[in-house]
C-alpha cells in the first residue's frame, strides 16, 4: 500500500460489529425468495429485525454477497 492510500475498510461478515454470516445473508434471500418466508419470519429466525432483513433482501446492504455460481452442467 502506498502513503496515499486509505486501508481497505472490513465488509460483511469481516467486519467487527457483523451479527450475520455471508452464508446467512444467503440463507435469508433462499428464505424469502424460495421458501416464501415473511420478513419477520426471516427475522426472528436470525434475531434481527426486520428492518435489517428489508435491507438485505433489497440488496441495500450486503449486496456484494451473491449467491454461489451454478456450476454448469
Amino acid at each position: 500500500m502506498t502513503d496515499n492510500q486509505m486501508p481497505r475498510r472490513a465488509r460483511g461478515e469481516d467486519h467487527p460489529r457483523a451479527k450475520l454470516t455471508d452464508a446467512q445473508v444467503r440463507q435469508m434471500r433462499d428464505d424469502y425468495e424460495i421458501h416464501h418466508m415473511t420478513m419477520r419470519a426471516i427475522a426472528s429466525k436470525y434475531e434481527v429485525s426486520w428492518h435489517t432483513v428489508r435491507h438485505i433482501l433489497r440488496y441495500e446492504r450486503r449486496a456484494f454477497t451473491q449467491p454461489p455460481a451454478l456450476p454448469h452442467e
